[in-house]
């Protein structure tokens, strides 16, 4: 009991977590550089690119700051931008003595992909139409594109104006059949296969199961895409 009170008493001395404002800065200059080293080999991003401000942070004093290591690791498990939690457990001399929450704010400048011009729905992105630049990145860090060659041929779910973001979200793969195409239909039965027309009525990629309506009886029936004109269809 004496054991658990002195140590107990001592993490009282040694840090603070009293009320914060959002104006509130940790005075500790190696937690400032442990957090920033985090997200710089986290995000994968230059330490100058970052932008870090602390909400509420444990307050050390500068004799007791040597004395302690620090091993930081994100609420979620995963590092992501803007306003989150880091725990920071405090190692003395190799062995753990306690942990404690870091609210913060976290954002990144660095090139994105925008939009060149103004750009509709369903367009095939080319390299043309597609730009890098610099931006205060605040939120959603999973979302963006930094290289223009990962867009190229993808499909847009959605108007994008000229010179906004284009995020996961907006794009897709470009379908090799699309609602309303013509199609050949193969349905086969062992031995037996019987190919007839029809009309697709889903968009879809190879080996995804879509409905299509044959042309002669203008039933409708589920198959698998084959190739961008084929579909078979098994009973």
């Amino acid at each position: 009991m004496k054991k658990a009170l002195l140590i107990s008493l001592a993490m009282i001395n040694l840090i603070d977590l009293g009320s914060a404002s959002d104006s509130v800065q940790s005075d500790n200059v190696l937690l400032k550089s442990e957090v920033l080293s985090y997200f710089e080999q986290s995000l994968g991003v230059d330490s100058g690119d970052i932008e870090i401000k602390f909400i509420r942070s444990g307050k050390f004093s500068q004799v007791e700051l040597n004395k302690f290591r620090f091993k930081i690791h994100p609420k979620d498990d995963r590092p992501n931008l803007g306003y989150q939690t880091l725990w920071i457990d405090v190692f003395e001399k190799g062995e753990f003595r306690f942990k404690f929450p870091v609210t913060l704010k976290v954002a990144v400048r660095m090139p994105v992909v925008v939009a060149g011009r103004h750009l509709n729905r369903k367009d095939v992105i080319s390299g043309g139409e597609i730009r890098l630049e610099e931006r205060l990145l605040e939120r959603n860090w999973g979302t963006y594109f930094f290289d223009t060659e990962a867009l190229s041929g993808m499909e847009l779910k959605r108007i994008v104006k000229n010179g906004a973001v284009i995020t996961k979200d907006m794009v897709r793969r470009k379908p090799v059949l699309r609602k309303g195409d013509e199609v050949e239909i193969r349905i086969s039965a062992g031995a037996l296969e019987i190919v007839t027309n029809g009309i697709a009525r889903q968009d879809g990629f190879i080996g995804d199961k879509i409905n299509v309506v044959c042309e002669k009886t203008r039933k409708q029936i589920a198959g698998t895409i084959h190739s961008s004109k084929v579909v078979m269809v098994k009973p």
